[in-house]
């Protein structure tokens, strides 16, 4: 028989609304870097071709990699200010202490997939080298930012949401 637990109104209300946002974040956020992997494949195919093609749609890419970084930006502002917070104060309160530990896992990739897609634009930005190594070398970082945010995605709904949910079932009388 597992814990009994408590979770107010008031807040499981707020937790099903972070899980919901988290939820749809993530899967926009993953649209985009499924749409980037795309991207990225066409230009390695026009990269064959004449170089005037490849840079125009090297700089479409870096814009939607820009873009894209924005938008990544904002999710984790929100994260950071509105999400971890709540789920701190429920691993706090001893409901919950597996979200301590998803939090800190989370913060770690954040930083982690930031420096490699910031890699990515300062590779994409240099004016050294042949256009099209410095093409070549910003794909392979974006590559890896892409692969690295996928899992973070992944990784983030896999640790936060289960136990976001245990919580709701506790609240709701049910066995987690």
């Amino acid at each position: 028989m597992g814990n009994s637990y408590s979770l107010e109104h008031a807040h499981a209300e707020e937790l099903a609304r972070i899980v919901e946002r988290l939820k749809e974040e993530h899967r926009i956020l993953q649209q985009r870097l499924q749409h980037l992997l795309e991207r990225m494949s066409h230009l390695l195919v026009t990269l064959s071709g004449t170089e005037v093609d490849a840079e125009d749609v090297f700089q479409s890419l870096l814009q939607e990699a820009c873009d894209f970084m924005a938008q990544l930006e904002a999710h984790e502002a929100w994260e950071e200010q509105e999400a971890f917070p709540f789920f701190a104060g429920l691993a706090h309160s001893d409901m919950e202490p597996g979200f301590t530990m998803a939090g800190w896992i989370i913060e770690e990739d954040h930083k982690q997939a930031g420096r490699m897609l910031r890699a990515f634009l300062e590779q994409a930005s240099a004016e050294e080298g042949p256009d099209r190594v410095r093409m070549i070398k910003a794909i392979s970082l974006l590559d890896v930012a892409c692969s690295m945010l996928t899992e973070h995605l992944t990784s983030e709904g896999e640790m936060l949401l289960p136990i976001a949910d245990r919580l709701l079932q506790r609240r709701d009388g049910r066995q987690a």
